[in-house]
């Protein structure tokens, strides 16, 4: 009898310990890092953009989930790594981090946003933001093409995948080259 409390006590044990190893790899799946290839192919497509061809600087707002410290700093290394690429035709990047929260005051002025995974109900926030202020939105995480949140879906994986929202493109009023269009999966 105390043996099999002994294995039941272990069982639990070794449930416990499971649960909390899928908790932490979850989370650190869901808060992975930016590829420099995922940010330089985003900067490319920038470039087929109508309203940012011929600039010298494009600012880009690095959206997280605000009161998430880890998708914080998540952001802050990937402004980071955009600061330090060229942007469409040679542009100058500036990169800054915003609070997904941040999006609903007007006070944001931005030619674009790069979204780190959000809270579903961040995609709402974001989308209107997009449609308000005519920016396009990008990210290389899928969750945003799920919650509408943005207009690209860029990812540079060991092939290039580029999806457009074309319903959100039209509702922001961005226009794209038609080269482009032609070019990338619409949704």
């Amino acid at each position: 009898m105390a043996r099999l409390m002994g294995q039941d006590r272990s069982a639990k044990r070794a449930a416990a310990i499971i649960g909390v190893l899928a908790m932490l790899l979850g989370a650190s799946a869901s808060a992975a890092e930016v590829s420099v290839a995922d940010l330089q192919a985003a900067m490319r497509a920038l470039g087929f953009l109508t309203a940012l061809q011929n600039r010298s600087t494009i600012t880009v707002g690095v959206v997280y989930a605000g009161g998430d410290a880890d998708s914080k700093a998540l952001a802050g290394r990937t402004a980071a790594m955009l600061t330090r690429l060229k942007g469409p035709g040679s542009s100058t990047v500036s990169a800054n981090v915003v609070a997904v929260q941040e999006l609903s005051q007007n006070a944001v002025h931005v030619d674009a946003l790069y979204l780190m995974p959000l809270p579903a109900d961040g995609g709402h926030t974001v989308s209107e933001f997009v449609k308000r202020q005519s920016v396009v939105s990008i990210s290389n995480d899928p969750g945003c093409m799920e919650t509408r949140a943005c207009v690209l879906l860029v990812q540079a994986r060991s092939n290039m995948s580029i999806v457009l929202d074309t319903a959100l493109a039209q509702a922001a009023d961005v226009k794209f080259s038609t080269v482009f269009t032609m070019l990338v999966k619409r949704r």
